[in-house]
């Protein structure tokens, strides 16, 4: 387990700007969690991991479509202002040039799982475009040209995020439920949650503990 910061570094991931906007409320955020998620030309779709404390989350919840916008080298201080700040306590947006990015997708909400800390998103490419031929900005470029106050910001960022993500995963209680077949299961987290397995009778589950044997069992993940 003590490899795992190493291998991590090994990877050079893309940065992403994810845009989403719901009524007259818009959010965006700096994400690496981006992947294609299918090798159909005729059925695009792209994978994004968004934590859930982001005030883009909730209008990616609202909306159920975002914005994937790939960034290059000239776009740091994009990087510094969707990186560094919240969304709920300023636009943004506001005061910034039109973003040139190298390409761009837009994306439909097709599915999506939770993860106790975050929300998996599987998108549906409903419109993209190649804007410029630029190599894409790298998680290890911008921490190279990262100034000492960046690092300082990013490091003080990601250790707050941290310790609240971990809270999210260890709090996070599944629920399984037998179903009449003996062999399908529901998953439930924790709060106020309806589970109704085929062959099963609606229960709500409100955290309380649940007898661990017979055909319940409530499981902590730790």
């Amino acid at each position: 387990m003590t490899d795992i910061p190493e291998i991590l570094r090994l990877l050079d991931r893309e940065i992403w700007l994810v845009t989403a906007a719901a009524g007259d409320r818009r959010a965006g955020l700096i994400a690496t969690f981006v992947n294609q998620a299918s090798i159909v030309p005729e059925a695009p779709r792209m994978l994004i991991g968004i934590a859930k404390q982001h005030h883009t989350w909730q209008l990616i919840e609202a909306s159920r479509a975002f914005t994937l916008q790939l960034l290059d080298e000239s776009h740091l201080d994009w990087v510094w202002r969707f990186g560094l700040h919240s969304g709920r306590t300023l636009d943004k947006f506001e005061g910034l040039p039109a973003l040139s990015p190298v390409a761009w997708m837009k994306c439909r909400v097709e599915t999506s799982l939770d993860t106790g800390d975050r929300t998996i998103y599987v998108g549906e490419v409903t419109d993209a475009k190649l804007e410029k031929a630029t190599p894409p900005l790298t998680m290890n470029f911008l921490l190279q040209r990262a100034p000492p106050e960046r690092m300082r910001e990013l490091r003080d960022g990601m250790t707050r995020d941290a310790d609240e993500l971990s809270r999210l995963i260890h709090d996070r209680i599944l629920v399984f439920l037998r179903g009449a077949d003996g062999r399908s299961f529901t998953t439930c987290t924790a709060g106020r949650r309806r589970c109704a397995p085929r062959g099963l009778a609606k229960i709500t589950y409100t955290g309380g503990a649940i007898d661990p044997s017979g055909d319940r069992a409530a499981h902590r993940l730790r």
